[in-house]
């Protein structure tokens, strides 16, 4: 759930950054915009839009490395249980019953 959350946020920020920087591009700036009244206004935006655009690579990457654990995690959990998971092959060590005497 975690994982998803991040990466569509990331995913919706780098979309944001998209169109920042169209707004933001040197030909538009401030000559064709509504929005900016000077260049300086303009540059200031286009760095936002760049810091935004780290944020939004950082959110996505931490969302697919989270998505990509909780898969293998899920994974292991389904073969272990596949493979008659239980404190039989936990061992000993994890505190189960064990078969030595």
């Amino acid at each position: 759930m975690t994982g998803s959350a991040l990466a569509s946020l990331g995913l919706l920020r780098l979309g944001a950054t998209a169109g920042l920087l169209v707004a933001t591009a040197e030909s538009r700036c401030p000559h064709d915009s509504a929005y900016f009244n000077s260049v300086d206004e303009c540059e200031a935006t286009r760095v936002y839009a760049w810091v935004g655009a780290g944020l939004g690579a950082a959110l996505l990457t931490s969302g697919v490395v989270l998505l990509v654990k909780a898969a293998r995690a899920r994974h292991k959990h389904r073969q272990w249980r596949r493979y008659g998971g239980g404190w039989a092959h936990a061992g000993a060590w994890s505190g189960g019953p064990s078969r030595s005497r």
